[in-house]
């Protein structure tokens, strides 16, 4: 990573309702975990919807690190309320599902904490569902952690 510092990367996480458990007609949680290099800064994070997902009862996502696991986003129904297919959430745009890591979990676009690291760090996502899935019209949702390296200049120093 140190070799290109400025460029920007992602890592993605697809989760699909019909994997795992579903596809048995089962409710149940998946989990995913992406390690990020050590001095990356996060640019943002973002949650797109395919496919809205049918757990009978709920389907429900969190994405944080592991200092708190629902820090970026937290309690995104998936279900079509907060995230229907073809939309998106991200920093700019959380649709109010922001967690701790937003100055202001009220405000969308507020200031956001925790985006740097001196040491790697590993970031997550989770979907839990409640209730069988129709499994004939299944969920689908990425979610995708961009981030860059910026290789600081040094400044010089002027006395007064």
């Amino acid at each position: 990573m140190a070799a290109n510092p400025g460029t920007v990367r992602a890592e993605s996480v697809r989760f699909l309702e019909a994997d795992g458990n579903a596809a048995a007609g089962l409710a149940g949680t998946w989990n995913a975990s992406i390690v990020l290099p050590a001095g990356v800064c996060i640019v943002d994070v973002i949650v797109q919807g395919t496919a809205v997902w049918t757990a009978t009862t709920s389907a429900t996502l969190i994405v944080g690190d592991t200092a708190d696991d629902d820090g970026w986003y937290i309690g995104v129904d998936l279900k079509a309320t907060d995230l229907t297919a073809g939309q998106t959430l991200c920093f700019a745009m959380a649709g109010g599902k922001q967690g701790a890591y937003f100055a202001d979990a009220a405000a969308p676009g507020s200031q956001n904490t925790f985006q740097y690291s001196a040491a790697a760090r590993t970031v997550s996502a989770k979907v839990t569902t409640v209730g069988a899935p129709v499994t004939t019209r299944p969920g689908d949702t990425t979610v995708t952690f961009l981030y860059t390296y910026a290789a600081p200049v040094k400044p010089t120093f002027v006395s007064a």
